[in-house]
């Protein structure tokens, strides 16, 4: 079940915007997993630590797993926070991995302009609020990582469609 903060946030998010360390598996995978359960808002994602040029081979396993379209996968490029942080906008969710990655955001947002911008930890989308580790820096499993992410990922998208059936 959702978290009431988090769906209420839901309600005038245009934009939403996953956080990790380095956009190469976490957010990465909820992105472009978002996009392929056809999330009715645009998705995107970045790196608040690490400069990338491609995906962790792992996630490209995993997003076939879960039958994520290959254009979708060979077309994803890595992201920076700090080349998109401009563009975010008091209409975006912010949705990190971790606790870490919503300072990193406050702390980026807070160089570049005054504006409040919503963020909370993802796993809020199931109703708890704890962190994603890190497959890579935390020597966690990846497969049980990417089910983590896609049971967040999935609980978003379905609250979105119900909120979208809601509107007059």
């Amino acid at each position: 079940m959702i978290d009431e903060a988090l769906k209420t946030a839901l309600e005038d998010t245009r934009h939403i915007l996953f956080l990790c360390s380095g956009n190469m598996v976490r957010s990465a995978f909820a992105d472009l997993y978002a996009q392929s359960l056809g999330c009715p808002l645009p998705v995107s994602s970045a790196a608040t630590t690490y400069r990338n040029d491609g995906l962790y081979p792992e996630t490209v396993r995993a997003l076939r797993r879960f039958d994520v379209a290959e254009q979708l996968i060979r077309s994803f490029r890595p992201t920076h926070l700090d080349d998109v942080v401009e563009q975010i906008g008091h209409d975006h969710l912010v949705l990190g991995m971790t606790r870490a990655h919503l300072h990193d955001f406050a702390d980026a947002l807070g160089r570049a302009t005054e504006r409040r911008v919503r963020a909370f930890r993802l796993s809020l989308a199931v109703g708890h609020d704890v962190d994603i580790a890190d497959p890579v820096l935390d020597d966690v499993d990846f497969g049980a990582t990417f089910e983590r992410v896609a049971r967040c990922v999935e609980a978003l998208v379905a609250d979105l469609r119900h909120s979208q059936r809601e509107l007059p």
